[in-house]
């Protein structure tokens, strides 16, 4: 998307006009979903299609919409790469990767919350790469959706505020924005910490035994 013409019309504002025009209609739903996964094919931002779904939905409906369209799109392009990636992996069987795959399935849905929250590659990327490995469709689905939620009700409650701020500005709305950005950063370290932890505790009980 980012060397083609597509780029011109990622633009949050033109996008949430556009997706308001279906806000009370039928067509909500799938026209987003619609979105996720052509997005997620072409490795588009995931953060500016969350953030055209909660501002054209609103912090409730875009929420839910955007929690379906980021799973959706998430299993679409995990099983993209586990039906070309994984054949690479089963034919190592021996290597580093392989390895490290067997070493990702192990941790099952820990590690896919942990990728969700702490995201080190694009979203779409990090499907493909689930995919290719060995953890389970399970484990990844339910992993996708645990690590999903708080960022997603952190965006939906900022980008709430947001709107707030632009129409009723004053110093009360703007410590709420900046209170509700510290806490959304506050709560991520937290859980980033809490899964790191986790992960550690589990490693050292498997070398223990």
């Amino acid at each position: 998307w980012h060397w083609t013409p597509l780029r011109n019309h990622l633009e949050v504002s033109s996008l949430v006009n556009y997706m308001e025009d279906f806000a009370s209609g039928p067509l909500a739903l799938p026209i987003t979903m619609a979105g996720f996964l052509i997005g997620g094919l072409l490795v588009m931002p995931v953060l500016i299609l969350i953030a055209v779904t909660i501002l054209a939905f609103g912090p409730w409906w875009g929420f839910w919409y955007a929690l379906i369209g980021m799973t959706a799109s998430a299993m679409l392009t995990f099983w993209i790469g586990r039906l070309f990636g994984r054949r690479v992996v089963d034919y190592l069987p021996g290597s580093r990767v392989h390895r490290i795959s067997r070493a990702l399935a192990s941790k099952g849905v820990l590690t896919v919350v942990a990728l969700r929250i702490v995201p080190v590659a694009p979203f779409s990327v990090l499907n493909a790469m689930a995919g290719a490995s060995h953890i389970r469709t399970r484990d990844f689905f339910m992993g996708t959706v645990l690590g999903e939620m708080p960022g997603l009700v952190g965006l939906a409650v900022f980008l709430d505020q947001v709107t707030e701020t632009i129409r009723h500005p004053g110093w009360n709305s703007i410590l709420i924005l900046v209170g509700i950005a510290g806490l959304m950063v506050f709560v991520a370290w937290g859980l980033s910490r809490c899964l790191s932890s986790r992960s550690t505790e589990g490693d050292h009980g498997k070398s223990a035994a």
